[in-house]
């Protein structure tokens, strides 16, 4: 796992843990019956929060990934470019591998899944697009879609 993955789990795991029940086994104290009828009960706010907890860890692993998708896509975007300064033309992944641009570029995935990018060789340019996730962006000519 990369070194800000890892920070950023540790720093989820930590807002769980505050959101979560002690875990001291102690019942909260009795409440009056008029307090009760209005008052969820203790089991039912320790879910509620367990599933807020879930939901929120859930968006920021879903942030994580899209970040990394980009990067990873961000990465082959400045592979294509040393390339065309190397030949004149922007390059399949194979072709920066063989030549020592980029050599993992037909392996790189994006983290929510096990494809590689796409890549549309155009006329005179590119297309880079995650197809695992469309919403993560693409990169055309070296400009981001999410910029």
């Amino acid at each position: 796992m990369r070194p800000a993955v890892l920070i950023q789990c540790a720093a989820v795991f930590l807002f769980l843990a505050a959101c979560g029940s002690s875990g001291s086994g102690e019942q909260p104290e009795t409440a009056s019956p008029e307090s009760t009828a209005t008052a969820p009960a203790p089991e039912l706010q320790t879910a509620t929060a367990a599933q807020a907890s879930e939901e929120i860890a859930l968006g920021v692993l879903s942030t994580v990934n899209r970040d990394a998708c980009r990067a990873n896509m961000r990465s082959l975007s400045t592979a294509e470019a040393m390339y065309f300064g190397q030949f004149g033309t922007y390059g399949s992944w194979g072709s920066m591998a063989s030549t020592g641009t980029m050599s993992n570029a037909a392996s790189l995935i994006c983290p929510d899944g096990t494809s590689p990018y796409s890549l549309a060789l155009t006329g005179g340019g590119y297309q880079i697009y995650c197809q695992v996730r469309p919403e993560h962006g693409s990169v055309v000519d070296g400009i981001a879609s999410w910029q």
